[in-house]
């Protein structure tokens, strides 16, 4: 096989190759020479210091891997690449700097920095919305096309970019901790759990659950009696989580919780299907942004370069300094208007998608106030929030295409299936004629009582997805029911 950019590379290598070439090759010809004699007749290799060493890395991080672009193409409905507006800043500049050595989507990429970045940040920094109180935190579920799209690979990129940016022992009145092992939370199953997360962390309070297995997170979730989907949350809104438990009440009053989770789309409508909670699907689902992922090009040996990560994380460290000073947060008069264009451009959806998505404005001013932070800014000025806008406009596109029609209800699914002329277990075709809601009922006989087809009719009709006429027999009239 001919070997050849990706084509999200491809304009961004060739912009850049004469540059990155010419670089090299002065840098190369000089560390040659360094390796003799340096500026003052001393040979590099034996002063004593870095200098060569720094040197060498600057070189090695001008180099880009070879990579292949996949010959498949992206899924019918599949989300447009993000735009130019969401690289904005900092959070750019590291993506930019890390996306060309690794198969990990640049979009994953970027909301999981936003996410990690937020934490790191603290409780310090906060936006008045209505009478509620917003701060930097963020929850993004990474949703890969199948099991091989690099939905993961972004975690370990970010982790090892973010894990020396945060070294600040005691920062003001907050009594921050340096970012740790403690500050992770892998694996969620209980409420409990995430009450002692947070305690381990002592006056801190910050924690980043990194959940592999997002579907396990959901049916924990759904468990009768379990604490963890109204903790969760109470996580996303405020920093007071508490745990009426028998024998131990468990609260803590500083939690500040982020969340990074994978999990493939097949995965996540089995975990929705099997999840008949109204609370899990709506005000659960409804707390996280769904990042579609999917491998951008083949690379055989994956290595990021350690001076691209030391770049990278000494910028970060200094956004992290300089946005713990920041304290309330608010929106420029530029700003005040392009968010009055969006907000009031927003339709109301229904079904599952509508569910999930319900939330947007308030995930939209979250991400904007990191973008400000992350440049240091007290105000969140046009350009910030243009960048989340169009951070929420991928992962408005990524619902629509992860969950298409599903209303939430599995028997309106399975319902509106039928109607769509696909038989239910082989996905042959059906005969076109409209169902009758007899019919329905003897389709679902099986499986589901006269109540519960009705509510999934109800369902049904609310997403404004099937259409019902009345036909004159030449006695009692019938309904017909087709899918719109």
């Amino acid at each position: 096989m001919r070997r050849k950019d990706s084509p999200t590379l491809k304009a961004w290598r060739e912009s850049t190759r004469p540059s990155i070439e010419a670089s090299a090759a002065y840098w190369t010809g000089r560390t040659e020479e360094a390796e003799t004699a340096g500026d003052d007749g001393v040979a590099l290799s034996t002063r004593g210091d870095d200098t060569l060493d720094k040197l060498n890395k600057a070189i090695e991080a001008l180099r880009y891997p070879e990579s292949r672009s996949l010959d498949s193409t992206p899924p019918a409905g599949w989300p447009a690449p993000l735009g130019e507006d969401a690289y904005h800043g900092l959070a750019g500049d590291v993506i930019r700097s890390v996306a060309p050595y690794t198969e990990a989507s640049p979009e994953a990429l970027l909301t999981d920095l936003l996410a990690s970045f937020g934490v790191m940040v603290g409780r310090g920094p906060y936006y008045r919305l209505g009478g509620d109180v917003q701060q930097p935190r963020l929850n993004v579920a990474v949703v890969g096309d199948t099991a091989r799209g690099r939905k993961g690979a972004a975690r370990g990129v970010i982790a090892r970019v973010t894990e020396n940016a945060d070294l600040v022992a005691l920062v003001g009145d907050i009594g921050l901790m340096p970012w740790t092992h403690r500050h992770y939370l892998k694996g969620l199953t209980s409420g409990e759990g995430l009450v002692s997360a947070v305690e381990k962390t002592g006056a801190d309070g910050r924690v980043l659950i990194i959940e592999e297995e997002f579907g396990r997170l959901i049916t924990a979730a759904a468990r009768e009696g379990s604490t963890l989907s109204p903790l969760i949350r109470e996580a996303y809104d405020r920093n007071r989580l508490q745990v009426a438990n028998k024998n131990t009440p468990l609260e803590v009053s500083n939690a500040y919780i982020g969340i990074v989770a994978n999990i493939t789309q097949a995965e996540l409508m089995s975990a929705f299907g099997a999840t008949k909670s109204t609370e899990t699907r709506n005000g659960f689902a409804n707390r996280f942004l769904y990042i579609a992922s999917r491998r951008p090009h083949k690379i055989a040996r994956t290595h990021i370069p350690d001076g691209v990560i030391e770049r990278a994380t000494s910028d970060l460290r200094d956004a992290v300094k300089r946005a713990r000073r920041v304290k309330e947060v608010t929106f420029s008069k530029p700003a005040e208007a392009v968010w009055d264009d969006w907000y009031y451009a927003q339709p109301d959806a229904e079904g599952l998608y509508g569910a999930v998505t319900s939330r947007l404005d308030v995930h939209a001013v979250r991400v904007a106030m990191v973008y400000a932070l992350l440049d240091g800014s007290r105000s969140i000025n046009a350009r910030h929030v243009k960048a989340a806008l169009e951070v929420i406009r991928y992962a408005d596109d990524s619902a629509r295409h992860i969950l298409g029609d599903s209303t939430g209800n599995p028997l309106a699914d399975r319902i509106l299936r039928a109607l769509r002329k696909m038989d239910l277990t082989q996905g042959a075709e059906r005969d076109t004629t409209p169902m009758t809601r007899t019919q329905i009922l003897r389709l679902c006989s099986n499986h589901a009582t006269k109540e519960e087809v009705d509510n999934a009719l109800e369902a049904l009709r609310g997403a404004q997805l099937i259409r019902e006429t009345t036909e004159a027999t030449g006695g009692r009239p019938r309904t017909l029911i087709e899918a719109v």
